[in-house]
């Protein structure tokens, strides 16, 4: 029987294979996006993450081969973002940053990029599921939050600012429903939100408009939902009673 997914998984894993003699492996990336326009995105994404190749297409797109070839420009990786967010429901979007966060050539940048796209160009359905699925994953690094390094640590921080990017994009209804999905993770995502100002203001002497949130969307969003918006620099603070989505006061 005709396996067209296991079909494309195979032609991309062959293009990685062919890393070290040509730069073939920075063409995966192109075959995905092409790929998932004429197959059911959602499946092919999830064989790959199944198979372990959507980390080696992270890799492929941070030019992360151990031969140094490949990668993606950066405008080419924001339009590989783009893409996928505009095609993949939230399970899987959740799957394509977190292989973006296991690259030894990925990091911060790309995982909080691929919140951007979402916010950007994906349905507001699938922004709530996206950050219904990212919640787990704030859920474990909250519990192994002692001791973390900084490697570990400033994936956290990516992670939440990224579902961040998402949740301040909604409005309406959806607002309420975002949060709701990210419950009592919210201080961790507004600790993020307020942790990248700073230290962007202290890099470089102001908040970049690429990674930084947008404070007024947020409030917005919050509004949207009913909830107070405590100013985004009070609102990480140890100790602070924040709002939660059922009216009640979550503990940071």
């Amino acid at each position: 029987m005709s396996d067209p997914v296991g079909d494309a998984v195979n032609t991309i894993d062959r293009k990685l294979d062919m890393s070290g003699k040509s730069d073939a492996a920075s063409a995966a990336p192109h075959d995905m996006m092409n790929m998932s326009g004429a197959l059911p995105a959602d499946p092919l994404i999830d064989r790959l993450d199944q198979s372990g190749q959507l980390d080696r297409i992270a890799h492929a797109v941070m030019g992360g081969d151990e031969f140094g070839h490949g990668g993606l420009s950066s405008d080419e990786r924001l339009a590989f973002f783009a893409d996928m967010a505009g095609k993949l429901d939230g399970q899987s979007l959740a799957a394509l940053g977190n292989a973006f966060a296991r690259a030894d050539t990925g990091g911060f940048d790309p995982v909080t990029e691929i919140g951007q796209a979402i916010a950007t160009h994906a349905a507001p359905q699938t922004r709530i599921d996206y950050i219904a699925a990212m919640k787990p994953q704030l859920d474990d690094a909250a519990r192994s939050g002692h001791g973390l390094g900084h490697g570990a640590a400033e994936m956290r921080v990516a992670e939440a600012t990224a579902v961040g990017e998402v949740l301040a994009s909604l409005r309406g209804s959806y607002a309420e429903a975002g949060f709701n999905a990210i419950g009592d993770r919210l201080p961790d995502v507004l600790t993020a939100a307020t942790d990248e100002q700073m230290m962007t203001i202290a890099n470089h002497g102001a908040a970049s408009s690429g990674i930084s949130w947008n404070a007024d969307s947020f409030e917005a969003s919050m509004n949207d939902a009913n909830l107070s918006s405590p100013p985004l620099s009070q609102a990480a603070l140890p100790g602070e009673s924040l709002p939660s989505p059922d009216g009640g006061l979550l503990k940071n």
